[in-house]
């Protein structure tokens, strides 16, 4: 070894978009949000869906807590926020297999009149509430991760407040775009 060398050389530079994202676009969150550093979160935006769940956008996350989950999403990760009302595939199919078949089953006697019309009736049911179809809350991430949640609501007011959202997160991601540029 006559000529030495360095114990550590840097073969490249790094951006933060480098040591935040690999080449498969997951995301790793080198994160300042350590517990023992107390940072206070802002509430920009919450709305109130009963005394016990809500939807709150604060600064660093999005909360939701609903009647079948509570999940946070990193502020900076999200790519859009939208309510949609969607049908319902399981009572649709359902209930449009077994209503023909129950009312064909009693014209043909297989089955008792009563019991056959009762069949169709609770068939018809199941697929009149799929296609009525119910509203989901649907959470889209910059990897293209899509997150559905069920709302039993639906007013101006939640609509409104999805609005806000998106329009808070697109402010928040073009301000944190052109810091990284």
């Amino acid at each position: 070894m006559s000529k030495e060398e360095p114990y550590f050389s840097v073969q490249k530079e790094y951006t933060v978009s480098d040591l935040t994202q690999d080449n498969d676009g997951y995301y790793y969150s080198y994160s300042y949000l350590y517990n023992w550093i107390k940072m206070e979160e802002n509430d920009d935006l919450k709305y109130e869906l009963d005394s016990y769940f809500f939807l709150k956008l604060s600064s660093f996350f999005l909360e939701i807590s609903l009647p079948t989950t509570h999940r946070k999403f990193e502020r900076k990760m999200i790519h859009s926020v939208s309510l949609k009302k969607k049908k319902l595939i399981l009572p649709l199919l359902i209930g449009g297999i077994i209503g023909p078949l129950s009312l064909v089953a009693a014209n043909i006697g297989s089955v008792s009149l009563f019991t056959g019309l009762s069949m169709f009736l609770g068939a018809s049911l199941l697929f009149y509430f799929g296609f009525i179809g119910n509203f989901q809350l649907e959470v889209k991430l910059k990897n293209g991760t899509q997150n559905q949640f069920f709302i039993d609501i639906e007013n101006t007011d939640i609509q409104y407040f999805i609005q806000q959202l998106n329009t808070e997160i697109v402010m928040d991601n073009s301000r944190y775009s052109r810091m990284n540029l």
